[in-house]
């Protein structure tokens, strides 16, 4: 049957494991929310601001990595089948930047350029630059084409 010291002992065990499967579930939330925040904070997201006469295109935190620039029309099709390339775009040094002729007034057909681009840990995404009917620019949320595993 054993004692009452072995029967503690064996309580005691239970408890202890029980215990550090609950810390170690804990520990891995923590690193789920850790995980994500560390993808926000590197993230790359553009934005756009008026420079009278033009539309100026700037990223407003991380760095972006090979970044293209497709013009495409409302439907989604490729207009140019030249990109603009940028090896590094980051908000410390942005001399590197779309011509201004793209988003000049002049030249607002309502087409959308579309931005390809990959975070610091190779996470590939990308956003859609559109003109409205009011006659503003409009930038939507960055989206998340490929993963890295």
């Amino acid at each position: 049957m054993g004692t009452v010291s072995d029967w503690t002992m064996v309580f005691v065990t239970v408890c202890t494991a029980y215990f550090i499967w609950r810390t170690l579930d804990e520990q891995k939330k923590i690193n789920i929310v850790l995980i994500n925040k560390n993808r926000r904070d590197i993230r790359p997201e553009f934005k756009i601001k008026f420079e009278d006469p033009y539309f100026k295109l700037y990223i407003s935190n991380a760095i972006a990595i090979n970044v293209l620039i497709f013009k495409t029309n409302t439907f989604g099709k490729t207009i140019y089948e030249d990109p603009e390339i940028i090896p590094v775009w980051h908000k410390e040094y942005n001399k590197m930047q779309i011509p201004h002729d793209i988003f000049s007034i002049s030249n607002r057909d309502y087409s959308i350029w579309t931005i390809h681009y990959k975070d610091e840990d190779g996470r590939e995404y990308k956003q859609e630059v559109s003109g409205g009917s009011d006659g503003g620019i409009y930038i939507d949320f960055p989206k998340l084409v490929k993963d890295v595993v």
